[in-house]
């Protein structure tokens, strides 16, 4: 009897223990204010804490030193109306010659693309003109190859189209035009150009082209060598998400099974033409977002991220509260957790959270959490993208104005 009232004894202990533990871990923040006079706040108000959506509107608050505003956007030609479509954001970075050129475009439009060009050394805006108008042209954004050319890909008509920006007409010049074969789905999506036939797209490290066709296939594309190829099926596979991908041999995606309707995330491997599933979080709105520098997969929902031998890291202080407010009360309409967006090479993790004028009440912005020294930043209030240039300067529009942040002023 002793024995058993021992053994009882022991993992009572043990379970007030766990259950301590896990309470004390929860209350403690993940990250610290590194700069009071640079941030909103921290990255745990911004990223762990539930809005009050009754509460007053968020006031604008353009990016804190040190980021400095460089210049306003010039009027644009022929900007499609909307939030979206409208969202003119840093695309790419290219040196070239010694100059530094912003490249600006509008990547999330589905109803025309803008194209500016800031000329640091001038000082100067060119609006590039655009070939095409119309809708639902799949197309990938821009592209900086490794001999500093600026490339973009428009999928029309049976055929992929790629054009090279011409420095002399300035002007986007059609460099090749690859024939679909006619037995290849991609041939059919390409002459329907519906929005909904969900093709990704990305460039890698070598400046091969890849294409993900949802209930197709997986192709390539080389333009030293222009050959297309078709790769792995992903027949079965209705639709999925963005691409989270290292640019070197690992993608992900989530996907859905066409006839179960069940998600399920997929992980691709270049160098084998290989897919496999990968098991991902039960939390509420957990999707791929980012692939780090150290090849650990973050979840888009500001949960964890996978690492590269599939175990799942937690971030979120409070996992239970996470749980009640997305599934339980439904709060996801009304808060969106965060979005891991890129990683920079100081080893910061950039989050974005977008919001429309109607949902100004609740949080928006961009911050930063460095997972190595456990700093955090929310520093703007704004949703953008941020890229990061050969010298490590980082390049934002917020609020209709190029910010730039040098890490060496």
């Amino acid at each position: 009897m002793m024995g058993k009232a021992k053994r009882k004894l022991i993992l009572l202990t043990v379970a007030v223990f766990l259950i301590a533990l896990f309470v004390y871990q929860s209350l403690q923040p993940v990250s610290t204010l590194p700069y009071e006079d640079q941030c909103i706040a921290s990255f745990d108000i911004f990223a762990f804490t539930f809005p009050d959506r009754y509460g007053p509107t968020q006031e604008i608050i353009l990016p804190l030193p040190p980021w400095e505003a460089i210049v306003p956007l010039p009027e644009v030609e022929n900007l499609p109306a909307g939030r979206i479509s409208g969202k003119l954001e840093v695309e790419a970075v290219r040196l070239n010659n010694g100059n530094r050129e912003i490249w600006v475009s509008n990547s999330r439009s589905d109803k025309g693309f803008v194209y500016l060009v800031y000329f640091e050394g001038t000082k100067e805006w060119l609006q590039i003109p655009s070939e095409f108008k119309g809708w639902f042209y799949p197309e990938e954004s821009l592209h900086i190859s490794r001999e500093m050319s600026v490339w973009k890909v428009r999928i029309f008509d049976g055929q992929i189209l790629f054009f090279v920006f011409d420095d002399d007409s300035k002007r986007f010049i059609e460099q090749q035009a690859v024939t679909i074969p006619p037995e290849w789905r991609l041939k059919t999506k390409s002459l329907r150009r519906n929005v909904f036939d969900n093709i990704q797209t990305l460039w890698d490290k070598n400046d091969t082209f890849w294409i993900f066709s949802s209930g197709d296939a997986v192709y390539n594309f080389d333009p030293a060598t222009q050959q297309l190829n078709r790769l792995a099926s992903l027949e079965g596979y209705a639709t999925f998400g963005d691409l989270a991908s290292d640019f070197k041999n690992e993608v992900f995606f989530d996907a859905d099974d066409a006839q179960t309707i069940s998600g399920t995330v997929l992980q691709y491997k270049i160098s084998t033409n290989q897919l496999a599933e990968v098991s991902l979080s039960k939390m509420p709105g957990s999707y791929v977002s980012l692939v780090d520098l150290e090849g650990n997969l973050w979840l888009g929902n500001s949960y964890g991220y996978r690492t590269p031998k599939g175990n799942w890291t937690r971030i979120h202080p409070e996992p239970i509260k996470f749980w009640w407010h997305m599934d339980f009360l439904d709060d996801w309409r009304y808060y969106v957790p965060p979005h891991p967006v890129q990683q920079t090479s100081d080893g910061r993790i950039w989050f974005v959270i977008n919001r429309s004028q109607e949902w100004k009440t609740l949080r928006s912005g961009i911050a930063w959490f460095d997972p190595n020294t456990k700093e955090g930043c929310w520093f703007t209030s704004e949703g953008a993208q941020i890229v990061e240039d050969s010298q490590q300067n980082l390049w934002v529009i917020i609020e209709n104005t190029l910010y730039k942040y040098d890490p060496n002023p």
